[in-house]
Order: C-alpha cells, then sequence, then structure tokens
C-alpha cells in the first residue's frame, strides 16, 4: 500500500484487493482507499463517494458495498463510480443474511430493509426484545443473526455491621454499601428467521434459539467487531 493504515476494512473482488479507511488523513480523497490489482501488481486510488467516510466493506453476489453512518453505496467497477443505494437512517447495526439486510435500530429493535418496497420493517415476533447497548455487534452465523454485546452488571449492595459502645450503652448499626463489579459481561443471542406473505406482502418473523453470557472480560476491555469462524 501507498499509504500506511490501522484496522481498515479490505475485501477481494474481480482480481481485485481493496481495501478502505484505516487512515490518519480520512477527509482527503486521495487516501481513502486504495485497489490492488493482482494482473498488474499495482496500487491505485479508489474516489470516495461523495464526502462520506465508510465505515464497514461487504462482497454481496459479487458486488463491492461500502456502509456509512447513515448511507450504503454500491460500487460500480466498470464505471469507476458509487451508486447511493439506500440511507440507513437510525439502524447503525447491520448484517446480510441471504441477501437481505437485517439490523438493530437505535431505539433497540430489529428490523430489515425490503428492496422491493425501498424502505425498513420491523423483523415480528421480536417486539419485547430491546437491544440498547451502545457495543452491539452483529453477524451471520450459518444463516442465522448472532447479536453481542457487552455490559456491565448492575452494582450489588452489602450490608455492613457496626458495633457501637459507649460508657453506659453499647448499640449495632447497619450501613449498606455499594460494590461495583470490575468485569464486563459479554453475552449473545443467536435469532432464527421465517420468511411468511402477509396482506402487505413479504413478512420476516424472528424467534430467538439461544440467550446466554458467553464471556466475563476487565472492565477496560472494548467490543470492536464479530467474526465467525
Amino acid at each position: 500500500m501507498t499509504v500506511a493504515r490501522k484496522r481498515a476494512n479490505s475485501a477481494f473482488m474481480d482480481g481485485k484487493i481493496y481495501v478502505i479507511g484505516g487512515t490518519v488523513e480520512s477527509s482527503s480523497s486521495l487516501t481513502w482507499a486504495e485497489v490492488f490489482d493482482l494482473k498488474t501488481q499495482t496500487w491505485k486510488p479508489l474516489p470516495r463517494p461523495a464526502n462520506d467516510y465508510a465505515r464497514k466493506v461487504e462482497i454481496r453476489r459479487g458486488k463491492l458495498y461500502v456502509r456509512s453512518k447513515l448511507k450504503e453505496y454500491l460500487y460500480d467497477s466498470k464505471d469507476g463510480r458509487w451508486k447511493e443505494l439506500l440511507k440507513l437512517g437510525k439502524f447503525g447495526h447491520c448484517c446480510v443474511i441471504e441477501d437481505i439486510k437485517f439490523g438493530v435500530h437505535h431505539d433497540g429493535k430489529v428490523g430489515w430493509y425490503d428492496s422491493e418496497r425501498r424502505k425498513w420493517s420491523m423483523v415480528k415476533g421480536l417486539e419485547d426484545h430491546r437491544f440498547r447497548y451502545p457495543t452491539i455487534r452483529l453477524a451471520n452465523y450459518g444463516g442465522k443473526l448472532i447479536i453481542v454485546w457487552d455490559y456491565r452488571p448492575p452494582p450489588r449492595y452489602v450490608t455492613v455491621k457496626r458495633t457501637k459502645g459507649c460508657i453506659r450503652r453499647t448499640f449495632r448499626c447497619e450501613r449498606k454499601r455499594i460494590v461495583s463489579y470490575q468485569t464486563k459481561r459479554i453475552r449473545c443471542e443467536v435469532i432464527r428467521f421465517e420468511k411468511r406473505i402477509g396482506f402487505s406482502g413479504l413478512q420476516i418473523w424472528g424467534k430467538i434459539e439461544r440467550s446466554n453470557v458467553v464471556l466475563r472480560v476487565p472492565d477496560s476491555f472494548k467490543v470492536f467487531s464479530c467474526i465467525i469462524l
């Protein structure tokens, strides 16, 4: 690469390696992304879509998709241009399963993007479940949606008993003290989806198959991504 990068997004398509982001100079269009051609063994800069900054790169059906905070773009390798596909609105965390984009709304609800009607719809059957966590991450787990996040358990209260006395009397008092945890919990939920046809067209129903704490880590740990191996 011609520019040093850290935690960059990458993808392989049509004999080329796309490396996007991870630079300090994120505002520069020339350093935003690069493409490595395996045939010519050369690096070339990749133009940035408008003035947006990519956060995630995906390959779906042999096409390159880039998602920013509020929008999604498709790269046309023939024309060398980006096409704006949709506005994500408040769906900040997304994952593609069987060519359907699923996401978690900022209010914690799970939704999916209807490409025919070009709008987001909520997954039915999960109305009572909310995922309101800042570190939530999504991944495709064999056709199922896996949601991973970390959280701090609520503080526990410990009753401290003390004995006070004087010359004439002796009495006991109790006081509650808050004890905070020094570790985080990493929780995982697996959701299975089912397609149904309703009066308004296609509907997607979800059912939680598993929900449990998978790991305990120190409080200083942070969740960056979720990768299925």
